[in-house]
């Protein structure tokens, strides 16, 4: 699992606790008389707490509404095809590589995965059970071929990180 997963799952969950106390909290209001009185106390004496609560809960949906937006963000990677450039969910490079991986490594090969990193450049982790011949050439080929498959298919000329991750 990834760690942008864990995150957001993290996240959800707290907004979601949140939400539950403050609703739990606010029902409970009418119910019980002391938690009246001492809110009536609260307002009088120093209402101000409530400002300072209510900037810290802005605060803190500004950050999540943020991080929720990165972490679920797609990534796209723009090609010049021809006289045109477009942009290209890696969903579809990744489908193209897999295709392949599958045909080449039916019993090793698991999944791929695609990053765009930050100077355009694309990141390709590769996800192998286990890998019969580790020796250099053949990484070298699957490396040869997939800029192959990526030229052919997108019309995709730069370089390319490529990762072989085996558990």
């Amino acid at each position: 699992m990834k760690a942008s997963t864990i995150v957001a799952s993290a996240l959800n969950l707290l907004v979601s606790l949140m939400i539950l106390s403050l609703g739990m909290f606010f029902v409970s209001i009418p119910y019980i008389q002391s938690l009246q009185v001492f809110l009536v106390d609260i307002l009088d004496k120093n209402s101000f707490i409530f400002l300072k609560i209510g900037l810290f809960f802005i605060v803190v949906s500004v950050f999540l509404i943020f991080s929720f937006y990165f972490i679920y963000k797609k990534q796209f990677i723009k090609i010049n095809m021809k006289r045109n450039k477009t942009d290209i969910d890696t969903k579809i490079i990744a489908s193209y590589i897999e295709e392949y991986l599958k045909k080449k490594y039916q019993n090793t090969y698991i999944s791929t995965h695609i990053n765009v990193l930050l100077n355009k450049k694309l990141e390709i982790i590769a996800n192998f059970s286990a890998v019969k011949d580790q020796n250099n050439e053949s990484l070298l080929e699957i490396e040869e071929n997939i800029g192959k498959i990526l030229f052919d298919q997108l019309n995709y000329e730069k370089e390319f990180v490529f990762t072989l991750n085996t558990n």
